[in-house]
């Protein structure tokens, strides 16, 4: 079964790990976690961008004791314009181990102290295989109807989750992908927020989380949600499983915390020698 970690979630801010960009020179390393729990194969990115400033950053993940730190995610290229957003960077094949620290540093085009980027990077020990006969189907969508997606209310709270909601009442049998799709709730007026999203399997009420605190965020500037799609994950463990999504947010405005999601799975069989029912490493895709 695929087993996911987050490191550098905020949960008290919903939102990433801060890290300071140099002025056109890596900054210092902040640590993102001290000790990772999983032997990660496949890593996602996310990167949260703040500030007025029309600026560009490379950013650095690495692996490492503090000033021994190694760079396994060089120069991430990532454009700011005027507005806040969240971009979902990966899979990138990776191996690394158990009990490593991880940290990120950046530079930038432009840095007045006003411009923040807030880090956080979801591990998997599994990944998306090839597929013979592929095919996709979507949970969560309402057809027929004003609003298409799935509503997921946070919650009057701000930085707690709220309630478990259902998108499928069980995922395809031969699910090896999926991506959670994001929207809102028909505002057009839209708060600038965070949230950090859960992923679970299991029954109503004994809901055991699969992928915690994936980021998204939301910005008066655009009016748009960012990332709209989150994935392609690898569904290993979710075969006819129930799914149930929760979030947090930094708000707590009735209409602006609201989202809108649909899950896509990816159904087939995986390809002979690289796939989740072969046990075997396929050298472009990972251990399973």
């Amino acid at each position: 079964m695929a087993t996911f970690e987050t490191w550098g979630a905020t949960t008290g801010s919903s939102a990433g790990t801060t890290v300071s960009a140099g002025d056109d020179v890596k900054g210092s390393y902040t640590q993102l976690i001290a000790s990772t729990g999983i032997a990660a194969d496949y890593v996602y990115v996310f990167v949260q961008m703040s500030g007025s400033a029309i600026c560009s950053y490379l950013v650095d993940i690495a692996t490492g004791a503090a000033s021994s730190e190694v760079v396994v995610v060089p120069d991430l290229y990532i454009d700011h314009y005027t507005s806040d957003k969240v971009w979902a960077y990966g899979p990138y094949r990776l191996d690394i181990a158990s009990g490593t620290r991880i940290s990120a540093r950046a530079e930038g085009t432009f840095v007045s102290g006003t411009e923040q980027l807030d880090i956080l990077v979801v591990a998997a020990t599994a990944y998306t295989p090839d597929l013979t006969s592929p095919a996709l189907t979507t949970d969560g969508d309402i057809t027929g109807a004003t609003d298409k997606g799935t509503l997921v209310d946070p919650g009057g709270t701000a930085h707690t989750k709220g309630s478990w909601v259902q998108l499928s009442s069980a995922a395809p049998a031969t699910a090896e992908h999926f991506w959670i799709n994001l929207g809102q709730n028909l505002s057009g007026a839209l708060g600038t927020c965070n949230w950090l999203i859960d992923v679970a399997i299991g029954a109503a009420a004994s809901e055991t989380v699969h992928i915690e605190n994936t980021y998204a965020a939301s910005y008066a500037f655009t009016d748009v949600i960012t990332p709209l799609v989150i994935g392609p994950f690898p569904a290993d463990g979710m075969q006819s499983q129930r799914v149930a999504l929760r979030a947090q947010c930094s708000i707590t405005d009735a209409t602006n915390r609201l989202l809108r999601c649909t899950v896509t799975y990816g159904t087939g069989t995986p390809v002979t020698g690289g796939g989740a029912a072969s046990g075997v490493r396929n050298p472009l895709r990972g251990p399973i």
